[in-house]
């Protein structure tokens, strides 16, 4: 009798998964926003992960570290790199100086990802009295960077010698469902961290989630600020396709590949939503990426 009940119970719960399996992935056009007919394809697994904006702000905090935004303005900086006897940093002048920050520490925003061994991130960084950007590569761990006068006094013609630009050859993850939108992430950063125009244009964007837009005020006057669901399904936005269904960053794993697809806000110059896909083939961190402005509101703000 008790194993008769007890293979009574293993095929219910085999018929469960299966009826759940189905359930999660009869609709995979649902799932993925904008897919074309190669990405149909039924996913195996479907992974939602609304933190992207958050490791974006943390990893943003890193790059743009205390000591180089203490040395633009002139104050006191130590920090790990410097020797400790040293009480106050020489501001940064304008045109091009060493990166003072710890590159490579920015990857302690994205735990699932690592750089390969023997190697750093690092550069210099480009000052003028409108902005700043770091232009940041892959060297040797080993090796020391110098910054000739003659880079020094010339501001806008030459860009000092670098690293290696793909800095994206040199960074693994663990092939985990968070690595993916961890790296979706960090590569927007490289690119908005290499250009000073692309700087400030993805500087504004904020990557969206459910909870964001649903807890955003109605009321709300602010171009920057995020706006609420009954404002985007309002009679001041314009939008291409449909209502997303859900704002929350997505993973989504076939076969053969991973995509990540999430949605920012900007109001810069003119308010819009932006739609992401990233796919990235199996055993890469390089993905196909598609972007896509979805949606575009009344107002902006400008620098």
């Amino acid at each position: 009798m008790k194993k008769t009940i007890i293979v009574l119970l293993f095929l219910l719960c085999n018929f469960i998964i299966v009826l759940t399996v189905s359930g999660t992935t009869s609709e995979p056009s649902a799932l993925l926003s904008g897919s074309d007919e190669n990405n149909q394809k039924t996913p195996e697994f479907v992974y939602y992960y609304p933190h992207m904006q958050t490791i974006r702000e943390e990893a943003d905090r890193i790059i743009l570290c205390d000591t180089l935004l203490s040395m633009i303005s002139g104050g006191n900086c130590p920090f790990d790199g410097f020797n400790e006897e040293q009480e106050e940093c020489v501001p940064l002048p304008e045109g091009w100086s060493l990166y003072p920050c710890n590159g490579t520490a920015v990857l302690e925003a994205f735990p699932h990802l690592h750089i390969s061994p023997g190697k750093k991130i690092s550069g210099y960084y480009y000052l003028t009295f409108m902005m700043g950007v770091p232009v940041l590569s892959v060297f040797d761990t080993n090796e020391t960077l110098t910054l000739p006068d003659e880079y020094k006094t010339d501001m806008y013609n030459k860009i000092p010698p670098s690293g290696d630009g793909e800095i994206f050859k040199y960074i693994s993850g663990d092939n985990s469902p968070e690595s993916y939108p961890e790296a979706s992430v960090l590569r927007k950063m490289i690119r908005n961290h290499t250009s000073v125009l692309k700087r400030h244009t993805w500087s504004a964007h904020i990557i969206l989630n459910d909870d964001m837009v649903a807890t955003a005020r109605n009321d709300t006057v602010s171009s920057q600020a995020v706006p609420s669901s009954d404002e985007l399904k309002g009679p001041k936005w314009n939008w291409k396709g449909d209502y997303p269904e859900r704002f929350d960053p997505v993973v989504i794993i076939r076969n053969d590949s991973v995509t990540v697809q999430f949605y920012t806000y900007s109001g810069l110059n003119n308010r819009i939503i932006t739609r992401y896909t990233d796919t990235y083939p199996n055993g890469s961190y390089i993905p196909e990426s598609e972007e896509i402005t979805i949606a575009s509101g009344e107002g902006g703000y400008f620098y």
